[in-house]
């Protein structure tokens, strides 16, 4: 595992721990993190910057121990391979579809969270 990104806190994720809310509260709060604060350049595999656009988040997987949350998630996201922008330059810039997996892990006493990317 690379070094791991801190995260804002996530102690309202922790109080939806074990409900139905707890999914869909930790999608929403990864998502509206985005690429300003999520590793997801790390991830890249097909372009070299990565973009909000069409950011969508799924849990692969949940572990819990007393002392904090462990959740691998899902990323799919887009890029773009950044060229000069020079104004005769006939390629256009293409956005490509990019994937990558993170460990989340959330401390239980105040929320305190940190991400990395899996295999990067």
């Amino acid at each position: 595992m690379n070094d791991p990104t801190p995260l804002p806190p996530m102690p309202i994720c922790l109080e939806a721990l074990g409900t139905p809310r707890f999914n869909t509260m930790l999608k929403e709060a990864l998502t509206r993190l985005g690429v300003d604060v999520l590793p997801l350049q790390q991830g890249l595999r097909n372009g070299s910057v990565s973009l909000d656009k069409d950011l969508s988040i799924t849990i692969l997987d949940l572990r819990e121990t007393p002392e904090r949350v462990m959740v691998r998630v899902g990323a799919f996201y887009s890029s773009v391979l950044a060229g000069c922008a020079c104004a005769d330059d006939p390629s256009p810039e293409n956005e490509y579809p990019e994937y990558c997996e993170m460990d989340l892990e959330i401390d239980r006493p105040d929320g305190t969270a940190r991400i990395s990317v899996v295999g990067s």
